[in-house]
């Protein structure tokens, strides 16, 4: 027996879950970061709670070291002289990599913000505007063109 006044579709759940994560995203305690990282491309509500919550504390990062806490380094084998790097390692936080990789693919097009990207980012103060339109800018390295 199906439960009443429920939609049968097949996104409706996952429709209903995304509702409730951004009733929380709104709430004080959360609205201040993820609103600041959706100025971001490829981070909107979903992602950006998501971040919020997998990286809790962002004061203690800088740009290049929150890589290396999310595992996003490549391995690597040395051994007297020799260096070798390999792929990135896969441990650690599964879940919020993978919330980064899958916004990194909106930097393989060259940059043309969204309305909807303007109007987040018109909502923040200049300094949060200028730092992100820094990042949104940065594009796959030609020498990553097979990636595209």
């Amino acid at each position: 027996m199906r439960p009443t006044g429920r939609s049968c579709r097949p996104g409706a759940r996952r429709d209903r879950l995304d509702g409730a994560i951004a009733e929380l995203a709104a709430t004080p305690s959360w609205a201040p970061l993820v609103s600041r990282l959706g100025c971001l491309r490829g981070i909107g509500v979903l992602t950006g709670f998501g971040l919020a919550v997998e990286i809790g504390d962002w004061q203690r990062f800088t740009g290049a070291t929150v890589g290396a806490w999310l595992r996003l380094v490549p391995s690597e084998q040395s051994s007297g002289g020799r260096r070798t790097q390999g792929s990135i390692t896969k441990t650690g936080h599964t879940h919020a990599r993978r919330l980064l990789v899958e916004a990194a693919w909106h930097h393989r097009k060259p940059y043309r913000p969204s309305r909807e990207l303007r109007a987040r980012q018109a909502s923040q103060p200049a300094t949060v505007r200028e730092r992100a339109d820094r990042g949104n800018h940065l594009d796959f390295p030609p020498e990553a063109g097979h990636l595209r």
